[in-house]
């Protein structure tokens, strides 16, 4: 019961100042910035989607610690294929990040399933492609901030 009344305490200050706990963290997180999302080979449909999914993974990352310019990082998807074999389809997709002078990361998913169902396994790799590549490029980043150690507070 006190753990409970604790907590219903801490969400009213909150509510009372007006701000939320995830508010206060996302001031705190280094701004993200996605310079370069490209495929190879040229689909115009899919670069708006990965940039989408980047933004909102980016958001939940850890970067480290609030920094005066925004981290930049570029992704390029390498490979996005569909191989339909029989009554299933096979969706592969391959992606490297990098943020310039830092590091590189890279991520490779295949989901197979319904022919009719592609469009919904491309979004799916894409999504899980895109979110091993921001959660790598999280790690190298706080790995390079000199004011981070594991189990400090953001």
């Amino acid at each position: 019961m006190r753990a409970r009344s604790s907590w219903v305490w801490v969400a009213l200050v909150c509510a009372a100042l007006g701000t939320s706990t995830s508010d206060a963290d996302a001031k705190r997180r280094p701004r993200v910035v996605w310079t370069d999302v490209s495929i190879r080979p040229e689909r115009p449909d899919v670069p708006p989607v990965v940039k989408k999914i980047l933004e909102k993974e980016g958001r939940r990352a850890d970067w480290g610690r609030r920094r005066e310019q925004p981290v930049e990082a570029k992704v390029e998807i390498r490979e996005l294929s569909a191989v339909r074999d029989g009554d299933v389809v096979r969706v592969t997709c391959t992606a490297v990040g990098k943020i310039p002078g830092l590091g590189a990361a890279k991520s490779r998913f295949t989901y197979s399933g319904r022919p009719e169902e592609q469009r919904k396994l491309e979004h799916r790799v894409l999504e899980l492609v895109a979110r091993g590549i921001v959660t790598r490029l999280a790690d190298i980043a706080r790995a390079h901030d000199p004011g981070w150690r594991v189990g400090s507070a953001p």
